[in-house]
């Protein structure tokens, strides 16, 4: 007796096979679900110190004087550092900058109101934790 013998012995897709062939679609389709939502609330938004002291804060620009603010206090391209705010002139750039560590941050909105990076703060030296 050889392998098709068999088959056609207990039936080519009878309801054992055709249970079996449903629980493994179902659990190739939650698994991928999970997979896919990981690349949803783990992207890490665009994102800025937030300057001290700056009630209500955000990450877009909400008037001439935030402006002003950002350019005095955030590091161009620099999104973990901040200029402390004891060495600026009246000018919007600092003299002798010193940059320190950020220790708050304020995100990028538009694409995500909320991410598990942007709720734990896992930006700059804490990224690492992500992945």
């Amino acid at each position: 007796m050889d392998f098709d013998d068999v088959l056609k012995y207990v039936d080519e897709f009878g309801p054992f096979q055709q249970r079996v062939y449903f629980l493994l679609c179902l659990f190739c389709i939650s698994h991928g679900t999970r997979v896919v939502v990981l690349v949803f609330i783990l992207s890490v938004p665009n994102h800025r110190c937030s300057i001290p002291g700056y009630v209500n804060d955000s990450y877009d620009i909400t008037s001439p004087e935030h402006q002003l603010e950002l350019k005095k206090s955030i590091p161009a391209n620099d999104s973990c550092h901040i200029y402390l705010p004891s060495h600026h002139n009246n000018s919007t750039h600092p003299t002798n900058p010193i940059k320190q560590k950020c220790s708050h941050w304020v995100y990028d909105k538009s694409e995500f109101t909320s991410t598990v990076a942007s709720e734990f703060n896992l930006v700059c030296d804490d990224a690492s934790e992500t992945t």
